[in-house]
């Protein structure tokens, strides 16, 4: 939903979004302002403070920067934003004659609209998962060297190597649908099939890798 409202927007609307969103996370890192006044702020009146003549603000763009702060802790809310700028961003580089982009950077931003860190995220917690059980077996084995436990431990390298397999396999799967239902609903770009298929390449390395 938050990327087809960018998409929907004019290449200012984004640049204001990204920069209304990136000082809101700075003040509530620095503490300028405090989480519960910014839940109240529901309007883009000059009760906004984020509202200015130099950069009016549409409903529709606070009203995807107050949905961050809706729930959680500053830190979620913080992770949240920097979502939400990474998104702006995308719909920035998706919008074809932007001279304040790079190529290099578009590139980045189409992975982030893409939710490649999301992805990524989910292959490496997989992975991680996998390493801690390893570490507690490789504990057990230690406190416990005996025959039953060597036993154990070629039974258990077996298993949890199809267990690893397994759930990298099903972290990668479940990217792999989140894509297709963003494709789905985003119109299409060119050169957007190209970079799905680098970081699908980049996933399926760290399944080689495992």
């Amino acid at each position: 939903m938050e990327i087809r409202v960018l998409d929907s927007m004019s290449d200012k609307e984004c640049k204001d979004v990204a920069s209304v969103a990136s000082t809101v996370r700075r003040d509530l890192r620095t503490q300028s302002e405090s989480l519960h006044s910014l839940r109240t702020i529901v309007t883009v009146d000059h009760y906004n403070p984020y509202v200015t003549t130099s950069r009016p603000l549409s409903i529709s763009a606070w009203t995807l920067i107050h949905d961050c702060l809706k729930t959680g802790t500053i830190n979620d809310v913080c992770s949240r934003l920097s979502s939400l700028i990474l998104h702006s961003e995308a719909a920035i580089a998706r919008c074809k004659g932007s001279s304040d982009y790079s190529s290099e950077h578009a590139q980045l931003s189409f992975f982030a609209g893409n939710d490649y860190v999301t992805r990524r995220t989910l292959v490496d917690a997989a992975h991680e998962e996998a390493l801690r059980m390893n570490r507690r077996f490789d504990e057990r084995i230690a406190m416990n060297a005996d025959s039953d436990a060597r036993r154990l431990q070629c039974e258990f390298n077996l298993s949890n190597h199809v267990v690893q397999r397994r759930t990298v396999e099903s972290a990668h799967i479940q990217a792999l649908n989140e894509d297709v239902t963003r494709s789905q609903a985003e119109p299409r770009c060119p050169g957007k099939l190209l970079l799905n298929m680098t970081s699908h390449e980049e996933v399926r390395d760290s399944l080689s890798a495992c």
